[in-house]
């Protein structure tokens, strides 16, 4: 019967599996890390008081670092292989994502700072979640 074949194959999907899936997830999920730690952030400014402006640069370079390196282990976990790669392209995304962000001035030196530290802290992570011990399979 042909129309089982079809089924078949939606009943072996498993989304983990795809590239493309395993990715957006976990740039999804390193994205909300940044949203809730600038929440946090900013519900500290509002009880504190305005701090200098470099120290605003390097809690937001720790926060953009943290949350690609969460991405990439999240993406190295699930993908058990190519850690480092995956990580550095969860830190790719996650960057394109700073830079559509970024309206004012896209060419930031800052901003290719933070790239860079994102990139590396992504594939720290990646290599770091394709070496975690699991005790059953994340699929």
């Amino acid at each position: 019967v042909p129309s089982m074949q079809g089924s078949d194959t939606v009943r072996n999907f498993r989304p983990w599996k795809s590239k493309l899936f395993r990715h957006i997830v976990a740039v999804c999920e390193g994205m909300l890390l940044v949203f809730a730690g600038g929440l946090l952030l900013s519900g500290m400014i509002l009880l504190m008081g305005n701090p200098p402006a470099w120290a605003l640069v390097w809690l937001s370079n720790i926060l953009w670092s943290v949350g690609s390196f969460c991405a990439g282990r999240r993406s190295g976990m699930h993908g058990r292989h190519h850690g480092l790669t995956d990580g550095i392209l969860c830190g790719l995304l996650m960057g394109v994502v700073l830079f559509c962000g970024a309206v004012r001035n896209p060419l930031q030196v800052r901003l290719f700072v933070r790239l860079i530290l994102m990139l590396i802290c992504g594939g720290i992570g990646g290599i770091v979640g394709v070496n975690t011990k699991l005790k059953k399979s994340p699929d």
